[in-house]
């Protein structure tokens, strides 16, 4: 039974003291975004004057697309973990037939279209290390409390208003903290361990440990930071095709194009070479990534109190971030017909409602 994941104590951070965050605390602003599971709006917090970006997700989606488990694992690992280069979640909650993931707002858009607006669709090293830096130590974070992220890629890398990043949305995450599904799952060494088989991933980030259809783990992230290090320097993906059997061919036999980075400084060179290894066992991973001489003058302290300073490059397109803005929105993602779902499927979704503890006294009563 599904119940088994979920069926944990409520712990301080889920209890909401009575007071229910609902859809009608919040005023819609406008839209931000639509992506394969649902609707993100950006929306103002009535008592507080805050600003948040809203993703409302419809519950038969969830179940019709068997994505109930990815959601609460999305739910645990935003609940649990707080970076400064991981989006947090403040509020999660449920009507009758939508879900709703209640977010810090990045008022920068993300890194896919600042690259494509730039004229070269590309960035300086020292931009590019910037950014590498604080991914880096986001992923890092992620590994040591046991989360595979498995969707590194720029769409996924949220910007505010100075430039810095976050990553966002775990739909795709692998919590190894999450209880087992059933009996079954705990007896598989798969599920206890810091390994796993799912077939998920963006197709021009994903790792050939994961084409290999066997068990892999943590270092697939560090694959796909290497495609992403190579956009955001080149502007090209080291391996496409327009064929997805000719790609997944692609990253599991070919080279990337070598010969194109030879601009690149020897050390970006060799960084993403030791990254793009097809064996995993062989692939730089973790601390051997911080160590690596591209990284050598980074003060990886600054970095993570964001006082690591601002490359020039990101004033120069300061105009970018300051005009970053989208149309009002009157489409309200909640307000459409609502859908039916049964009382049993209704129980799926219980123990979904969050409320980040720190938020608490800045509610109104009930």
């Amino acid at each position: 039974m599904l119940s088994g994941i979920f069926g944990r104590k409520k712990t301080g951070d889920d209890d909401v003291s009575g007071r229910k965050v609902t859809q009608d605390d919040f005023q819609i602003v406008s839209h931000l975004g639509k992506g394969a599971h649902g609707k993100v709006t950006l929306v103002l917090m009535k008592d507080t004057n805050e600003l948040y970006a809203m993703k409302v997700i419809p519950k038969d989606h969830v179940l019709n697309k068997g994505r109930l488990q990815d959601l609460f694992s999305e739910r645990s690992v935003m609940r649990r973990i707080r970076h400064p280069f991981i989006t947090r979640l403040e509020y999660a909650f449920q009507s009758t037939d939508r879900l709703f993931f209640v977010m810090q707002y990045m008022d920068g858009g993300n890194l896919d279209e600042f690259l494509n607006s730039l004229p070269d669709n590309r960035l300086p090293e020292e931009v590019v290390r910037f950014y590498a830096a604080q991914i880096y130590l986001a992923l890092q974070f992620l590994h040591e409390n046991d989360i595979i992220y498995r969707d590194v890629k720029p769409e996924n890398i949220l910007l505010d208003s100075l430039g810095h990043s976050c990553l966002a949305d775990f739909g795709l995450a692998r919590d190894f903290q999450l209880l087992p599904q059933s009996a079954d799952d705990a007896a598989n060494p798969e599920v206890l361990s810091d390994r796993t088989t799912s077939f998920v991933g963006s197709p021009f980030y994903v790792a050939p440990d994961v084409l290999r259809q066997q068990t892999y783990g943590k270092s697939v992230d560090w694959w796909s930071f290497g495609i992403l290090i190579a956009r955001m320097l080149t502007s090209k993906l080291p391996f496409s095709s327009n064929s997805i059997r000719d790609l997944f061919d692609c990253i599991m036999f070919d080279e990337p194009p070598y010969a194109e980075y030879r601009f690149l400084s020897t050390e970006a060179q060799d960084l993403i070479t030791q990254l793009l290894l097809k064996e995993e066992n062989m692939r730089l991973t973790g601390q051997q990534i911080r160590d690596h001489p591209w990284f050598q003058d980074v003060d990886w302290d600054a970095v993570y109190n964001k006082e690591y300073p601002i490359p020039e490059f990101m004033g120069e397109h300061a105009e970018y971030f300051e005009k970053y803005s989208v149309p009002l929105d009157t489409d309200n993602p909640a307000s459409s017909q609502a859908i039916d779902i049964s009382s049993h499927q209704q129980g799926l979704f219980d123990g979904f409602t969050y409320v980040n503890s720190g938020l608490l006294s800045g509610l109104s009563g009930p």
